[in-house]
């Protein structure tokens, strides 16, 4: 694989003290810093006003796009595409190929407690972690085999189970670090299944703290630390990433305003 996009929904920079093992293995030697300007919808994906993906599969890469929040509708491209699936019994357009949706089966998504819950809530916050657990590796284990079935050389996964722990728990809890655990074992196993050339985990951030980027890719970016890199430049790089093209000094950095007359 030429290049891994992981994003992780509500992961902020800066980690937590003693973070697991992967992403401890990103601050040493990766290029790491914050994250900021993931906007949601459909929009997060637009590089310069277009999809991220046609340049890739342009460029000749066969690419497998996975659960990215706001990623609709699927579209054509040279590999696979799944959604995260829409409301509504027997809907089958959450996918490219369409076939997909069948070989999937239900593919569930996270369900919000019910606000109404009163004394069973604690009992439904355990039930709820529960599932998003089983969620993420549910997700984890469909996009390995199929990257693998398809020969993928980009792919791009992205998972909501450590948000729907923060909003069943806290930021500061037990059952949140262990979700976290959990994810970093999942990038660390599809790191050693697939040994991408470039490998970029995005974490989106939450309300009040920028989310948290580390791009590992030996001869194209050295370990650094970051100033605040905008989600957009991320996306405009991941093209020189898959291709192995060396990135520019300062390719993270905002553009200088224009000098008004």
């Amino acid at each position: 694989m030429r290049l891994l996009l992981a994003c992780i929904e509500e992961l902020t920079w800066p980690l937590e003290e003693a973070p697991p093992p992967f992403l401890a293995d990103c601050l040493k030697n990766a290029a790491t810093g914050p994250l900021s300007g993931f906007p949601p919808g459909e929009e997060a994906w637009l590089a310069a006003g277009e999809p991220f993906w046609p340049r890739l599969a342009a460029e000749g890469f066969k690419l497998g796009l996975m659960n990215l929040p706001g990623l609709w509708p699927p579209q054509a491209l040279p590999g696979f595409m799944v959604c995260r699936r829409p409301p509504g019994a027997g809907r089958t357009d959450w996918t490219h190929p369409a076939q997909l949706s069948r070989d999937l089966g239900d593919y569930p998504q996270p369900q919000a407690l019910p606000p109404d819950a009163g004394a069973w809530r604690d009992a439904l916050r355990d039930t709820a972690f529960a599932q998003a657990a089983a969620l993420a590796r549910l997700r984890y284990e469909h996009f390995q085999r199929l990257c693998a079935q398809w020969r993928v050389e980009v792919g791009a996964l992205g998972w909501s189970a450590l948000a729907a722990s923060r909003q069943l728990f806290g930021v500061a809890s037990r059952r949140t670090d262990l979700m976290l655990a959990q994810l970093d074992a999942y990038l660390s196993w599809l790191r050693d299944r697939f040994r991408p050339q470039a490998l970029a985990v995005a974490g989106l951030g939450a309300e009040d703290r920028p989310g948290f980027l580390a791009v590992m890719a030996p001869g194209l970016v050295r370990p650094q630390s970051l100033e605040p890199v905008p989600w957009n430049k991320l996306l405009a790089v991941l093209p020189d990433l898959a291709q192995a093209r060396p990135l520019a000094p300062g390719w993270e950095d905002e553009p200088a305003p224009e000098a008004q007359p």
